[in-house]
């Protein structure tokens, strides 16, 4: 085997040194002990420096004679300084720095420094390849840039590489000739390999046991990195110092044995070094030692102590250890119960509620407890729990009830407004404002407190007294809010901050372009919100009101600053007409409820927003064949006033008597000018039918679209025949027949 080496670049460096010529000899003066061409000072200390000058005197020279760089002793420089990679030298002269020498270059650790005049180069090694400054190996073997033998392997090294002779072959690497026997160098096989030939001839090497490699090399294998090299977990293996012996087995301390096989060794039977106060436990290969009881140390010096400061003895969490007397005692923390060893938190709450106050609520926590004052509350300077009322918030103060046109009192002194309380906390209105979407504002209680319990309702009202001795509890006045009456109005509740917010707001009656027209508007009755729709939202919309039912000052219905009942079963007039062109608003009369016959009636229901007088308004009642009219100048004329969004009835006319109630139509005409136009369909606003007998004029009201499908079975003797609510009334399915009749009312 041959090793190759990287070149090493050995730089010699002749000095040659160059005296400053004293004499003519140009040689050293004898004198000139330090060899600088200068004379020194004699023995007594007497002498001069070879410049003549006194000693220590700075000698100046703006001339820089002889000088190229440096300070010239006039507190100025010579010459412009020294170029990069130079430096100037005592003498005045500048010289190149030495890089290389100095150790200051930046040069590979695989590269070999240059120097040059004002700088040096980096050059990598051989077997390296890069800048100087970086340097990498080179793979000769997998470049093919190696010499070994063909009959040779080929290794790479950092910086070179190794040729070594393939088994059946000698020779250096790099010239290798076939072994013809084993007996000559072992075959080409290493000293730690057996020498064999195979059935074709050629030479194989098998490395022996306790060596490992191909053949041709062979390297010692340390046994102890392979399973322990066969010793006793519980030993320790040193590895033969002579290659391919086997390694050595010592049991570790604590076990007994032949390293092969080890036993523990239970020290506490004897040798143990526990102290007499001290317990002894054996362990795996060890053992422990721990005081006793009354006695502190750890266990091979013991001395009697308190047991409570080592680790708090054997107590449990949430408690304390106390040593009486080296009897070491248990016991639980305040808050907690247990025998010292399992100690649980105590709920106090489970007990007279903690000794909270009113208005207050137990929190447990471990090893305590806490009085939470309720919502609404807060704790005051003596740890009292005290109302601390606070503003509404959206949706939490809702309108739930007013009234709009009393009959007991005029509306100056009679109108009021309910609110009601949907939170668990008191509420304080003071400040808010009550206005609707045009002029009227009232700042309600600005100067004192108005206050509203959880769940409580409160009235305001525009007097002191609604009627019947009906106080309410905050009066404002009717000159800053009232309530409009048919054509509707708005109530806004408003906390007035910057920005406003509106608490609640609803918006009534048809006057008003965006108000809903549903709310049930009758003279006497308040407007009350159903109890199934108690929200801010819900009370925007009229068909979850209906009208007061329950008399409270002696006249007027309602229940003003009470619950509300259910609406089940309650008066919805205006429900009457609220589809098609029967609708609110509608310009024309309809039949509401109808009794055939002489001592029945009819009833009609005005949608509009004006009264009509019905001698004035050209309206014509047809029983065929024969008919009425509401004119002043026509002989028999029923005269009656229908106001606005209000009903009015009149007896059954006499030119009708021969009218039946088991079979019969009836029909409403407006702008007939001659007899010719009750033929004209587009006359009829109203039509309604019953029984199944011949009709006259049913095809007419279909054709004019105030009527479709079948009519209504017989009515019967002293039963009406009522328009349903929420229907536009121009099919059977839109009328009840009832047994008691209802004028001037609305259909249950």
């Amino acid at each position: 085997m041959i090793v190759l080496c990287r070149r090493l670049v050995v730089v010699f460096v002749l000095s040659v040194a160059v005296a400053a010529c004293g004499g003519s000899s140009g040689g050293v003066d004898a004198s000139d002990n330090d060899g600088d061409g200068g004379s020194q000072t004699d023995n007594e200390g007497n002498g001069t420096v070879g410049d003549g000058g006194d000693v220590g005197e700075s000698a100046c020279d703006p001339n820089c004679e002889g000088r190229t760089c440096g300070d010239d002793g006039c507190g100025g420089s010579c010459g412009d300084g020294c170029a990069a990679g130079f430096t100037c030298s005592a003498e005045g002269q500048c010289t190149d720095v030495r890089e290389c020498k100095l150790g200051t270059h930046d040069c590979h650790e695989n590269a070999v420094c240059l120097e040059s005049a004002g700088g040096f180069s980096c050059q990598c090694n051989t077997g390296f390849v890069g800048d100087g400054r970086e340097c990498v190996d080179v793979d000769e073997c997998s470049t093919a840039l190696h010499m070994c033998s063909s009959n040779a392997l080929c290794d790479n090294l950092v910086g070179g590489y190794t040729c070594t002779c393939n088994a059946g072959f000698s020779g250096n690497g790099i010239s290798c000739s076939e072994v013809i026997s084993c007996m000559v160098d072992n075959g080409g096989c290493d000293a730690n390999a057996r020498c064999s030939r195979n059935s074709q001839g050629k030479i194989e090497c098998d490395c022996k046991s306790g060596f490992s490699g191909g053949g041709v090399v062979c390297v010692d294998v340390d046994e102890c990195l392979f399973e322990n090299g066969g010793c006793d977990v519980n030993a320790n293996c040193v590895d033969a110092d002579i290659p391919g012996l086997l390694p050595t087995c010592t049991c570790k301390s604590g076990f007994t044995g032949d390293g092969l096989a080890c036993a523990n060794v239970d020290e506490c039977q004897g040798g143990h070094d526990c102290h007499a106060n001290a317990t002894c436990s054996d362990s795996l290969g060890s053992f422990t030692c721990a005081c006793g009881f009354g006695f502190v140390g750890d266990g091979k010096n013991c001395q009697a102590g308190d047991q409570c400061t080592v680790g708090g003895g054997d107590c449990g969490q949430n408690a304390a250890c106390t040593d009486q007397n080296g009897v070491l005692l248990c016991l639980c923390d305040a808050g907690f119960s247990g025998d010292g060893i399992s100690c649980v938190d105590v709920n106090e709450c489970d007990s007279a509620g903690g000794g909270c106050g009113e208005n207050s609520s137990c929190e447990n926590t471990p090893g305590s407890f806490l009085c939470v004052c309720d919502e609404g509350y807060a704790v005051n300077s003596l740890g009292v729990c005290v109302l601390v009322p606070r503003p509404p918030a959206v949706g939490e103060l809702i309108i739930t009830e007013f009234m709009v046109n009393p009959e007991e009192v005029d509306d100056a002194g009679g109108e009021w407004v309910e609110v009601f309380n949907l939170s668990g906390s008191t509420l304080e209105l003071s400040g808010l404002v009550l206005r609707d979407d045009s002029q009227d504002y009232h700042e309600i209680a600005p100067t004192s407190s108005l206050l509203i319990g959880p769940q409580q309702y409160l009235l305001l009202g525009s007097s002191g007294d609604l009627g019947g001795g009906l106080v309410p509890d905050y009066v404002y006045s009717s000159d800053d809010f009232e309530l409009a009456e048919i054509f509707g109005d708005e109530i806004i509740l408003e906390d007035p901050a910057i920005p406003a917010i509106i608490i609640d707001m609803v918006a009534y009656g048809s006057g008003v372009s965006g108000n809903d027209i549903h709310f049930p508007q009758s003279p006497g009755a308040s407007i009350r919100l159903n109890p199934s729709f108690f929200d801010a939202f819900d009370n925007d919309t009229g068909l979850n009101w209906c009208a007061g039912a329950t008399e409270y000052n002696g006249t007027d219905l309602g229940s003003p600053g009470a619950a509300n009942g259910d609406c089940s079963g309650a008066s919805r007039c205006l429900d009457l007409v609220v589809q098609g062109e029967n609708g609110i608003g509608a310009d024309h009369l309809v039949l509401s409820e109808v009794q055939p016959g002489l001592g029945g009636f009819i009833e009609f229901f005005n949608p509009t927003f004006a009264d009509i007088v019905l001698e004035q308004s050209g309206y014509e009642l047809c029983w065929p064949f024969n008919y009425t009219s509401f004119r002043d100048d026509d002989p028999g004329t029923l005269s009656t006033t229908i106001p606005a969004l209000g009903f009015a009835t009149i007896s059954w006319p006499v030119m009708f008597q021969n009218a039946d109630s088991g079979d019969g139509e009836l029909l409403l005409y407006r702008g007939v000018l001659s007899t010719g136009d009750f033929g004209n369909s587009e006359k009829i606003v109203d039509f309604v039918c019953w029984g199944t007998g011949t009709r006259r004029r049913k095809t007419q009201a279909e054709n004019g679209g105030s009527w479709g499908g079948d009519c209504l079975a017989p009515i019967g003797t002293g039963a009406t025949l009522q328009r349903i609510p929420m229907t536009s009334g121009d099919s059977a399915g839109d009328y009840d027949i009832n047994s008691r009749a209802t004028p001037q009312s609305c259909a249950p």
